[in-house]
């Protein structure tokens, strides 16, 4: 039982009605995006959730949830939701949903005008440096003049070898050396035992776990190599070789990439999202060592063996031997769908035959589902497990789109993409390597 102004729970909802709550949606004429922002005139206790659902106006389904939990006295909250029209309801509930405290249907209605027509001009290249720019302006934290950290406020401000790679990548890609060095000296800090970055760091720079993850070893170590090559650097070519030689003594085993350097070799569990094709070529000439090139076929022919035949879908872990443990998840979800970016990347890279088809078919599942039925996590045949979206999910729904078909190039999907405000660091780092890749800046 929570307390309000030393009232129970019950005291604090008699207190509450509809006036308290007042929601304002906005639409700027040049935008595709919906900004709603949520003000409750009374304090309430912190740690409810604030939910708020859409149905669409001709038959009241509902097409949208976004929820959050309570802290200050509003919340703003970005929304996906095709042209047509919609009612808005309001709830609060416990922390646990066991309880509805408050609930308001149809506290607004919407009429949102139809998205950018065809032949609208994709300014993909603008497009991709205002994201650059807004992530940078969001989620980096100066820990020194010399050294900067990608933050993830959802997570109590902590750091992962993940950011710091996708910020050295997209600081690559923007020709912005300043912050590649920023980022590659805070990460030098961390390097575990193995020469390779500790997963995640707590927002006091204390280690949470030293052990690595392959995925972000193998985005550093290109970006590394590559800008050695780019700017003519030798330290961060040698720095890179170092990594890629560190990840193949310390994180390769019987012809087999682990997850990271701490994982056991038995069972064999696999990640399909760490698979970056278009790596390993430069990997193996760099190291002279054909092994990579020996995982980039065992590789690809997991990739092509574990997509579900109708849906295109991956999950996001797999046991390739043994049992795959109960912490991880054989669903598609945020894991699973970084899979059609790197796709893309290596078939603009030259492997275009070979992995078109794999796009091709997860781009119609994502067809399929528009804006408002796009949800963060399915089954591999296709059922959703959640009313949540994420623009992650649009990112990638508009990369395979504009990639692997030949419908339209998507100017709804991207105009969207383009104008959206991402509200955590996951959606705004996928936002931009789908934006950065998209319009040609990465090396490849």
């Amino acid at each position: 039982m929570f307390k309000a102004n030393g009232e129970g729970e019950e005291g604090w909802r008699s207190q509450f009605n509809s006036d308290d709550i007042i929601v304002e949606c906005h639409r700027a004429s040049s935008s595709s995006g919906i900004t709603v922002t949520v003000k409750l005139s009374r304090r309430v206790p912190a740690g409810l959730i604030l939910d708020l659902e859409w149905y669409r106006a001709q038959d009241r389904i509902r097409v949208r949830q976004v929820y959050r939990p309570t802290g200050p006295n509003h919340a703003v909250f970005s929304v996906i939701l095709e042209p047509g029209r919609y009612y808005l309801s309001v709830g609060l509930f416990s922390a646990d949903w066991s309880r509805c405290l408050v609930w308001l249907d149809d506290v607004q209605y919407l009429s949102i005008p139809p998205f950018a027509s065809r032949g609208t001009p994709l300014n993909l290249s603008a497009w991709a440096r205002t994201s650059y720019r807004r992530f940078l302006g969001r989620y980096v934290d100066a820990v020194s003049d010399r050294a900067w950290r990608i933050v993830r406020p959802e997570d109590g401000g902590d750091t992962v070898s993940e950011a710091m790679a996708y910020g050295m990548l997209l600081a690559l890609a923007h020709d912005d050396m300043a912050a590649f060095q920023k980022f590659w000296s805070y990460s030098q800090s961390y390097l575990n035992r193995h020469d390779l970055m500790a997963w995640r760091i707590h927002a006091n720079g204390t280690i949470i776990d030293a052990g690595s993850a392959a995925d972000a070893d193998q985005d550093m170590a290109y970006a590394l190599i590559e800008a050695g090559d780019k700017w003519s650097n030798s330290a961060y070519l040698n720095a890179g070789v170092h990594m890629v030689q560190s990840m193949r003594r310390w994180e390769s085993h019987n012809g087999f990439l682990k997850p990271g350097d701490s994982w056991a070799a038995t069972p064999q569990i696999f990640n399909p999202s760490y698979t970056s094709l278009h790596y390993y070529p430069l990997f193996s000439r760099v190291c002279h060592d054909s092994w990579w090139n020996d995982w980039a076929e065992t590789s690809r022919g997991i990739l092509e063996s574990s997509q579900h035949p109708i849906t295109g879908l991956w999950p996001d872990w797999m046991a390739l031997s043994g049992t795959l443990p109960p912490r991880y998840s054989a669903i598609f979800s945020y894991d699973a769908l970084r899979i059609p970016w790197r796709l893309y990347l290596a078939a603009q890279a030259g492997m275009a035959e070979e992995l078109n088809p794999l796009g091709q078919r997860i781009a119609q599942f994502f067809l399929n589902h528009g804006l408002n039925f796009l949800h963060s996590a399915y089954t591999l045949p296709g059922e959703s497990l959640s009313s949540q979206i994420s623009g992650a999910f649009v990112a990638i729904s508009a990369l395979t789109r504009y990639a692997f078909t030949e419908n339209d190039r998507s100017p709804e999907f991207l105009s969207y993409l383009s104008d959206w405000s991402p509200e955590s660091y996951y959606d705004a780092a996928v936002q931009s390597l789908v934006l950065t890749s998209l319009a040609g800046l990465f090396p490849v």
